[in-house]
């Protein structure tokens, strides 16, 4: 990220972009994917407004793309095996003040299948949020996946809160309010519990 590429020392204007890329195979996990077909990807930010010394702000811009040929390869949720030519792009912003975040990304793929089948899946986010202290943090994301009739469509209301009890732990509650089902029990509320090593 920009805050790691630039370091911690904002009394410079030398950071005002960033940008990533890189080369992978595999995925640790799925050996069959250590095809010797590398999927590249890039990123390119831009920071319009800067974050400043001591103050948790900023505001960037970025866009980004993937592509691999795959043989054997997980694409996210969407696909447990997955063969053919892959390409994902999308775009975000993320605007930063002392108390307060806004946040939206659009990301689609554009799946070829060695088969002959074509999937574009696509979704995009936005999402607000309030620090109301230290330790507190609540938010509000608009969640949508349209997937290609690769598995069902996502149009959810996200009601988040963040609790920081102590510097190396987090608890988030999110309360997943579907938009498109209003029965109740389609309802979903996800407590997780994070500790930072």
């Amino acid at each position: 990220t920009a805050y790691e590429m630039c370091g911690r020392d904002w009394s410079s204007d030398v950071c005002s972009s960033d940008l990533a890329a890189g080369a992978f195979n595999g995925n640790a996990t799925h050996t069959g994917n250590d095809d010797n077909d590398l999927m590249f990807t890039g990123r390119l930010g831009a920071w319009l407004v800067r974050p400043t010394r001591g103050v948790q702000g900023g505001w960037e811009v970025a866009v980004n793309a993937a592509s691999s040929r795959d043989t054997n390869a997980p694409v996210g949720n969407l696909l447990a095996s997955y063969a053919g030519q892959r390409l994902i792009y999308g775009a975000e912003t993320w605007r930063r003040g002392e108390r307060w975040m806004f946040g939206a990304e659009y990301i689609r793929a554009e799946l070829d299948s060695a088969s002959g089948a074509r999937f574009v899946p696509e979704g995009w986010h936005t999402t607000v949020g309030y620090s109301l202290d230290a330790d507190d943090q609540v938010l509000l994301r608009w969640d949508v996946l349209r997937a290609d009739g690769l598995q069902g469509d996502v149009d959810d209301l996200v009601i988040g809160w963040n609790h920081w009890p102590t510097r190396a732990t987090q608890l988030q509650f999110n309360w997943f309010v579907p938009l498109r089902e209003h029965a109740l029990d389609r309802h979903r509320a996800v407590l997780s519990v994070q500790f930072i090593i």
